[in-house]
């Protein structure tokens, strides 16, 4: 089934090999995080975790540009991470490519 975001859509994923500084600070700077706690199923995973926050796995950059994640023991049963909604990412996704132009 098709996303409804823009940002699951191909030109999202189009542009995250180029989407720069701009865009990972906008990610970063957002006020509205909350806190997933990985639970035993998905430690390690990355792309379950993304596939189960955003029904796509491909979405596993955003998770790791809001935690910098740089070990695999980031990932661990109970650690924290924090995520955006949806909502929330296609709108500095949209602020972004707004400014692009």
């Amino acid at each position: 089934m098709p996303s409804k975001f823009k940002y699951s859509e191909s030109n999202f994923l189009t542009d995250s090999n180029i989407l720069d500084s701009k865009f990972h600070h906008l990610l970063r700077s957002a006020a509205n995080k909350s806190i997933y706690v990985i639970p035993l199923q998905f430690q390690y995973r990355l792309d379950l975790i993304a596939k189960s926050l955003y029904n796509d796995s491909r979405m596993d950059w955003v998770l790791n540009t809001l935690n910098s994640i740089l070990h695999i023991e980031d990932l661990a049963r109970g650690k924290e991470l924090f995520f955006l909604p949806k909502a929330e990412i296609d709108r500095i996704y949209t602020k972004w490519r707004h400014s692009k132009t």
